[in-house]
């Protein structure tokens, strides 16, 4: 299933997945704040994966991801294939 070009079924398991490999070796998890929420993502993870894992934590559908704004730490809107690096706080809101 595809809401708004973003595949919602297999997009949650395969973060899970891969986010369940980068467990086991360490050097590949970087960790991102979205709302003063802590995930841990692959390296070099887009800003679309953060708020996903996001959403996820959340128990919030992945529709939303299309519903919101992506924001740096400083109140810039960020697009949702902006790169991420270790430690970056990014704000997701919904606009309504």
């Amino acid at each position: 299933m595809s809401v708004g070009g973003i595949l919602t079924d297999g997009r949650f398991v395969f973060l899970r997945y891969i986010c369940y490999i980068c467990k086991i070796d360490n050097s590949l998890v970087m960790k991102v704040t979205v709302n003063r929420t802590t995930v841990e993502l692959f390296e070099g993870a887009l800003s679309q994966h953060a708020v996903l894992r996001y959403l996820v934590h959340r128990r919030m559908g992945a529709a939303k991801l299309r519903q919101g704004r992506i924001y740096d730490a400083h109140g810039h809107e960020i697009g949702l294939d902006a790169p991420l690096r270790e430690g970056q706080i990014i704000k997701f809101k919904i606009t309504k």
